[in-house]
């Protein structure tokens, strides 16, 4: 049977495909629209590839499950967007495996949590709009921050610590103690699978459980920030201080350990 993986061509998508050809699995339908993203896919082993607008002609009796992590994931975008792209197109999509009774994963945000209250963006709106929608009749994903291969396509919407291995090292003033939970990737595809694999509805945080300061994250990478004024158009906007909560994971039944940062980067080779 197949498994769908829509935005398999983005930066979690083409990990999670690799992952799974790493266990022998390959009849998989990839979903995305963003052919600058395609190399993503090279040496990688699917099926068929269908683009984000043909959802309609897919027929669900030999798939397994649909893995959901296409998104428009720029935080800066307008409602529209967002409503189209992270909303309108994840309720469609799940009310047809809904209907076909086909598990469902998806990918939700810890943007929605915004700084202990409501979203700060239209984006992390529009993912606690979904969330709210299918109210734990599928499995959402709360992704903390991740980071890893794969994600040069992403520009200015790379993980902050793949912007610091790049060679970016500005930080805006007053932020220096601000900790973020920064989650390796092969971390985020081995939960993506354990609930392809143990199905149990419901919304989890997917991060580490810990929280690193971007003070500490430029030690940890052996360089020194340059610090700027914060953007007139983020005051306010800005997440601090998030840390996953892991209890609803763990009583899920998900019990690895995670890489650390200085683990990852030397796994990565840097």
């Amino acid at each position: 049977m197949s498994i769908i993986v829509t935005g398999g061509a983005g930066f979690i998508g083409s990990n999670y495909i690799r992952y799974l050809n790493s266990i022998g699995i390959d009849d998989i339908i990839v979903i995305d629209v963003n052919f600058d993203n395609f190399k993503n896919l090279e040496g990688l082993k699917y099926s068929r590839y269908f683009d984000k607008n043909e959802i309609d002609e897919l027929i669900l009796c030999d798939v397994e499950a649909i893995i959901h992590l296409g998104a428009h994931s720029d935080t800066t975008t307008n409602s529209k967007e967002c409503y189209d792209n992270n909303y309108k197109y994840t309720i469609k999509l799940f009310l047809k495996a809904l209907t076909d009774k086909i598990p469902f994963v998806y990918a939700s945000s810890a943007a929605v949590y915004g700084n202990g209250g409501f979203p700060l963006n239209f984006y992390g709106a529009s993912k606690l709009a979904a969330d709210k929608f299918i109210n734990n009749r599928a499995v959402g994903l709360r992704f903390f921050n991740v980071y890893g291969m794969r994600e040069d396509h992403k520009g200015r919407m790379k993980s902050f610590l793949s912007k610091i291995i790049d060679g970016e090292r500005l930080l805006f003033k007053g932020t220096e103690n601000s900790a973020r939970d920064y989650i390796y990737v092969k971390d985020v595809v081995k939960i993506i699978d354990y609930f392809r694999l143990h199905y149990k509805p419901g919304v989890y945080d997917v991060g580490t459980g810990v929280n690193t300061t971007y003070t500490e994250l430029f030690k940890t990478l052996k360089t020194t920030p340059t610090l700027i004024d914060t953007p007139a158009d983020l005051a306010g906007k800005l997440q601090v201080n998030t840390k996953a909560d892991l209890a609803p994971l763990r009583k899920a039944g998900y019990t690895d350990n995670f890489y650390t940062i200085a683990e990852a980067v030397k796994e990565m080779g840097l």
